[in-house]
């Protein structure tokens, strides 16, 4: 489940993206009931969930998601002179899921280079105070990378906006990559190494749907 975290479920406050992987049947059942709350008690523009809701989670790995995440995301609004928030955020989450919290590290675009340098250096940082490890992780928008433009478009017509006036984050490296290129833009190699360790925690099991 791609999760929007936000710090009080009945409250109008923005969110954080955040990433939760069920481990078992039991880890599945508490995403449904989690994603149940969200839409039914949390919907304010996108389903949410609040720090209680996580408390409640059982048998869930959470990684820190991408730049929105309740990591990165204050660092990189305050135009990275907040340390603290994303620190705060980075120690509850801790608290809660213990050695099933991952810190991600991503690497997008030729645009923006300096950007996920400084965020992934914050975020090794952070990852190391807190005895947290990391995973390479791609944020995903389109499958190919000729799949941009009409992504763009997509973008466009949920704004209401036209083309030529969008303010359009992504670039053509924002698809679907496979395993070597992850591995030739990874800060390291061994957080490629710890995809394959989330895996092997994961038990996979048939739903029967």
């Amino acid at each position: 489940v791609e999760a929007y975290l936000t710090n009080d479920i009945a409250g109008k406050d923005g969110y954080y993206h955040l990433l939760l992987l069920a481990k078992n049947l039991r880890g599945y059942q508490s995403l449904l009931r989690a994603t149940t709350i969200a839409h039914t008690e949390g919907f304010k523009r996108k389903p949410r969930i609040d720090w209680n809701v996580l408390q409640s989670l059982e048998d869930v790995i959470v990684t820190t998601a991408c730049v929105g995440g309740p990591l990165i995301k204050d660092f990189l609004r305050s135009e990275y002179n907040d340390f603290a928030t994303g620190q705060s955020n980075l120690q509850r989450l801790k608290a809660i899921f213990g050695s099933d919290l991952f810190v991600e590290l991503q690497v997008h675009g030729s645009r923006m280079p300096e950007m996920f340098y400084k965020t992934n250096q914050y975020a090794m940082e952070m990852a190391k105070r807190y005895g947290v490890k990391t995973v390479m992780t791609n944020d995903i928008h389109f499958v190919d990378q000729t799949d941009m433009e009409a992504h763009r478009m997509w973008v466009a017509l949920g704004q209401g906006k036209t083309i030529d006036k969008l303010d359009y984050y992504y670039d053509e490296s924002f698809y679907i990559k496979g395993a070597e290129e992850m591995r030739s833009i990874a800060p390291n190699q061994e957080c490629c190494d710890m995809t394959l360790e989330i895996n092997d925690m994961i038990d996979f099991i048939d739903l029967n749907i």
